[in-house]
């Protein structure tokens, strides 16, 4: 008698410290390139990656983000990044305020440029290729497990042999005065920006 044989996954979690939001004030004035000041971010705890697990399974890539303390209102952009064989890759979380001031959670998963130059003001610029119909990314945040997840199924990366998974994350508060166009930013990534986990590969048990 032939038995079916077991769906495997390989999974892999990393911790990220505690604390190590940074922060900084940033205003378009003056042009080109704006001014900004370092901020005191160490009380920020809705944008405080603590851990990041990645699971390479037969048919999905599922990624699981968890911070300090999510906020329920607040706005946030988290982005998972991947490395495969082929490309790199972003699947991004964005929870935003609505104008009637209700929070929505949206999610795109694109192709990273090969290279990405730099503006005059030494910014790195790029758009990614967002992938074609069927590749969905199933945002899900949730505050009372202070987790933001997304997977995407394997196709939708060319079916890789093996990934690499990293994640940081945005938060932004707003001035108070709608004539003031500054705003403070609090931003934190699993181990260091650019940085990857190590290498899982598909149908490992």
């Amino acid at each position: 008698m032939l038995l079916p044989s077991a769906a495997h996954a390989e999974r892999w979690t990393g911790a990220d410290p505690r604390k190590d939001v940074a922060g900084f004030w940033f205003s378009p004035d003056p042009a080109p390139c704006g001014s900004h000041a370092d901020v005191d971010a160490t009380g920020d705890k809705n944008d405080d990656l603590v851990r990041l697990t990645a699971r390479h399974a037969d048919r999905a890539v599922w990624l699981k983000g968890r911070f300090r303390d999510l906020e329920e209102e607040s706005e946030q952009w988290v982005t998972f990044r991947l490395r495969t064989p082929a490309a790199r890759w972003e699947l991004d979380v964005n929870r935003f305020r609505t104008d009637a001031g209700k929070v929505r959670v949206m999610g795109f998963i694109g192709r990273l440029p090969k290279n990405a130059p730099r503006d005059d003001c030494g910014t790195t610029t790029f758009a990614y290729t967002v992938v074609g119909e069927g590749c969905r990314v199933y945002p899900e945040v949730d505050t009372d497990a202070d987790t933001v997840r997304a997977h995407v199924a394997r196709r939708c990366l060319g079916k890789p042999r093996w990934i690499e998974a990293g994640v940081y994350a945005n938060g932004w508060v707003e001035p108070t005065d709608p004539e003031d166009p500054s705003s403070t930013v609090f931003s934190d990534s699993w181990d260091a920006f650019g940085s990857y986990g190590p290498r899982l590969y598909r149908g490992a048990s």
